[in-house]
């Protein structure tokens, strides 16, 4: 079974979207963690009530671009997820963390690097594009 970790930044609509798959055995995979950048992110509350470990990683408390990026770097690798779903995640991630995590799996769509995908994930029922999201660069 594949293990997921969840990146997110706000109320966690997408992140719920997964947690829902997971439960109704849409989707062959348990949700390890989900990640943070915002201590008041809604996501939280939907990863305590789900029973999902959570990580908040807080940008405004990081003196840096770089030194905030080693952090989320350390969690992600400490969660050693399969799969990264950057669920509404509102930041850029730097190309040493898509560097750390290198391959793809041929089961996930091949729409990003690395063992990243932005969500919503079409296995959870959603899209990339055209159900009022948008869907930015996640990478540089």
């Amino acid at each position: 079974m594949k293990r997921i970790a969840v990146v997110a930044s706000g109320r966690g609509s997408n992140f719920q979207a997964v947690i829902d798959a997971i439960r109704d055995g849409k989707v062959p995979a348990e949700c390890v963690a989900l990640i943070t950048d915002n201590p008041k992110a809604y996501a939280i509350e939907r990863a305590q009530k789900a029973g999902i470990p959570c990580r908040i990683i807080d940008y405004t408390t990081f003196p840096s671009r770089e030194v905030y990026e080693r952090a989320l770097l350390a969690s992600m690798q400490e969660v050693n997820a399969d799969l990264f779903v950057l669920a509404g995640y509102m930041r850029i991630l730097g190309s040493s963390i898509v560097r750390a995590f290198p391959g793809k799996d041929d089961q996930y769509p091949p729409c990003s690097p690395a063992r990243f995908y932005r969500s919503p994930c079409p296995a959870a029922g959603g899209a990339t594009r055209g159900q009022g999201g948008r869907l930015h660069r996640a990478f540089r």
